[in-house]
């Protein structure tokens, strides 16, 4: 029972197990439909457009599609060859299966907003699909490489992300954004947990080291060592402020009993958890209290584009 489970998943799976091909260039002809002259054109010609803009077209043209839809083996594809700026994802991917009369333009997610879908569809349909009918495979690549060139030329921000990014490892420009961000929510946080540890009340003590702790965590692994410095600094400066401030009656009276000025500012205090405006003096609670909240999935959209038969 076992193999033949294992026969079973092995064969649900073949389709995703489909060897793809290594890239030679821009222009891939592993279908053998282009000319010697057309294809040393077009690889010519992308690179120019990848120099110009730093966006990568890429043309593939396969013999077999090895079970899938074109799809399928298109975004495939081009997760496999990595095609465009891993910090831009620029990349175009042209894919046309001869054998099974297909063609699809596959796009990156920066590129989505200049060349849409419905775009994508456009070209197809008026510039691939006709010379391709009349069997012109070379002319029919050519005009849509072509109009996909022009489209992203236009674009400024395809033009403008030939400049130099900034080293993430430096800390700036993005410690401009992260200290002034994560330092609120590690400042309010240190700030209750010193409030927690003076008035000895368990539930700021650990909803503020929470707070503070989990973006300090965060920035280790993405932060410099200058940002961690002054964040860290900013902690401990409220949680000092904190502690300081906790023995006052206003503070002591809320967090222990829920009314502010409750409890004098002398005498021993023994640890509890804590109380609310919506809770007695003995600690428990008028009312069982409510929440609710939505489930999001998380998920994220994925590379867009169009296909055609002819």
């Amino acid at each position: 029972m076992s193999q033949l489970l294992t026969i079973i998943l092995v064969a649900l799976q073949l389709p995703l197990l489909a060897a793809f091909p290594s890239p030679a260039g821009y222009v891939n002809d592993f279908a053998s439909i282009l000319d010697e002259e057309a294809e040393a054109y077009l690889e010519t010609f992308l690179e120019t457009v990848e120099r110009d803009t730093s966006a990568e077209i890429v043309v593939a043209t396969v013999e077999s599609l090895e079970g899938l839809t074109i799809e399928d083996y298109a975004s495939r594809l081009f997760i496999e060859w990595g095609i465009g700026q891993k910090q831009h994802d620029n990349g175009v991917l042209l894919l046309v299966a001869p054998t099974d009369r297909t063609v699809r333009i596959e796009v990156g997610y920066g590129l989505e907003a200049i060349l849409p879908d419905g775009l994508a569809g456009e070209i197809i349909r008026t510039e691939i699909l006709p010379e391709f009918k009349s069997g012109n495979f070379p002319r029919g690549v050519g005009r849509g490489l072509n109009r996909i060139a022009q489209i992203v030329r236009r674009d400024p921000a395809a033009v403008a992300s030939t400049a130099p990014t900034p080293d993430a490892s430096s800390g700036f420009p993005p410690a401009l954004v992260m200290v002034p961000f994560f330092g609120s929510f590690i400042a309010l946080g240190a700030f209750a947990a010193g409030l927690g540890m003076k008035t000895k009340t368990y539930v700021p003590l650990m909803a503020g080291g929470m707070f503070a702790g989990l973006p300090l965590l965060t920035l280790v692994a993405f932060s410099s060592v200058l940002s961690l410095a002054v964040l860290v600094a900013l902690g401990l400066g409220a949680l000092a402020m904190g502690y300081r401030k906790g023995r006052s009656p206003y503070w002591t009276g809320m967090l222990r009993k829920g009314t502010p000025g409750s409890i004098p500012d002398d005498g021993p205090l023994g640890w509890e958890m804590g109380g609310s405006s919506g809770s007695s003096a003995d600690g428990s609670s008028d009312s069982a209290g409510s929440s609710s909240g939505a489930d999001f999935g998380g998920g994220s959209s994925g590379g867009g584009g169009a296909s055609g038969q002819w």
